[in-house]
């Protein structure tokens, strides 16, 4: 470790895969969990600024640090001071075919990748691997994971899905975040469904963890 911060992007290709959902919730976990605690920063690059309105919205202390970096060129300068400041930095991205995030990515860490349980992401998913292993080659340190987002157990779908991740060439987080209805209240109330006990944090600490341990491992490309 050289002492600066480790850079988790959340990224896909589509929205509506719930990124800003994962990003947050993530960042409040390492934040406040005992098992966790880090000084983190979160960073909005998406211009839609989704993840700044849900946080001010919030009529308590949000327990980490936020800035809104839009685009290429500001991400591409700030990041490298920013991880002097801090212990983990998690960037909300926009869609993984713009500037910003190839910029991000460019400096990552770790490429966290929700995929919901859907036909329709399956087919965008086969079209994201080029991309990402291009960013790869450019980036020696950048490790990538899938996380299943927004599950509804128990069903034909979801079993196909996670066999469907599970053969690809990217590896497949542990943990899969369900569909919580818990999630979309947190929002409107400008917390995290992490912050308050229950399933919802404890599938998302269970992911930092996952998120731990995948930016440990020395084969960035493992």
């Amino acid at each position: 470790m050289d002492g600066l911060a480790r850079i988790v992007v959340v990224a896909n290709t589509k929205g509506g895969v719930g990124k800003s959902t994962l990003a947050a919730n993530l960042a409040w976990a390492f934040a406040t969990h005992a098992t966790l605690r880090r000084r983190v920063l979160l960073v909005d690059a998406d211009p839609q600024a989704s993840v700044t309105k849900w946080f001010d919205l919030a009529t308590d202390a949000v327990p980490f640090e936020r800035v809104q970096l839009t685009t290429a060129r500001v991400l591409q300068g700030q990041l490298p001071r920013l991880r002097r400041q801090q212990d983990l930095i998690l960037v909300d991205c926009p869609p993984m075919d713009s500037h910003v995030t190839a910029a991000a990515v460019a400096a990552a860490h770790l490429g966290l990748i929700p995929v919901l349980p859907s036909p329709m992401d399956m087919l965008a998913y086969s079209t994201l691997l080029p991309v990402l292993r291009q960013a790869q080659a450019l980036n020696a340190d950048l490790r990538l994971r899938f996380v299943v987002n927004q599950l509804s157990p128990r069903t034909v779908l979801a079993r196909e899905v996670q066999e469907s991740l599970t053969d690809a060439e990217v590896r497949l987080c542990r943990t899969q975040i369900h569909l919580r209805q818990v999630y979309r209240r947190a929002i409107s109330a400008g917390t995290a469904a992490a912050a308050a006990p229950g399933p919802a944090r404890d599938e998302i600490v269970a992911l930092a963890k996952d998120v731990l341990h995948a930016l440990a491992e020395k084969d960035a490309h493992a």
